[in-house]
């Protein structure tokens, strides 16, 4: 069980609120440090249980042209759907044409089965996995990234094999960064 006093709310649009065991600034510091995200950038979050990561990603202050969250968890790839489909419907409300409802997508995925994982637009990447599971993603990567020029994070485990370029802390937990 968390901490409650540990806990804060992460709120990447008006409309979309999470409660979380970390530091909301922090954070968002944390990632735009090491992701650099901006409107040219395609985010894909390896991993991306119930969307938060690919939420903000496509809000203040990163505003990434697209974000996509691959999922092994069916009922986690519906939870960040349905959410996701009440965000935008709520942005499109209160907008002007603004399309942001079309900038994310889940998709569901075994990435330790299916390594043809169609990474083609990525320039950032994130993910949270033990180094095992690192290892096992690896050389799928490799294959889709190498000389992209993608922006790699991780958190929590450093990639094996692999040299960051940066690294940082982001409430005790370490965040690499990789340019491959």
């Amino acid at each position: 069980m968390a901490d409650a006093s540990r806990l804060c709310t992460i709120q990447p649009c008006a409309c979309v609120t999470f409660s979380v065991c970390c530091a909301a600034a922090s954070t968002e510091t944390a990632c735009e440090s090491a992701t650099r995200c901006d409107a040219d950038k395609v985010h894909f979050e390896l991993g991306s249980g119930d969307g938060r990561l690919n939420f903000l990603a496509v809000c203040e202050p990163y505003l990434v042209k697209r974000s996509v969250g691959i999922e092994v968890d069916v009922e986690m790839v519906e939870r960040a759907r349905t959410k996701w489909e009440a965000v935008s419907r709520t942005i499109k409300a209160n907008s002007d044409g603004d399309e942001s409802g079309e900038r994310v997508h889940f998709l569901h995925a075994d990435l330790m089965q299916d390594d043809d994982i169609d990474l083609t637009d990525c320039t950032v990447l994130t993910m949270y996995f033990v180094e095992e599971a690192l290892l096992r993603l690896r050389p799928m990567l490799e294959r889709a990234l190498s000389g992209s020029g993608c922006r790699v994070v991780t958190n929590g485990y450093a990639m094996p094999g692999w040299t960051e370029v940066e690294s940082t802390s982001c409430m005790g937990l370490p965040l690499y960064l990789y340019i491959l």
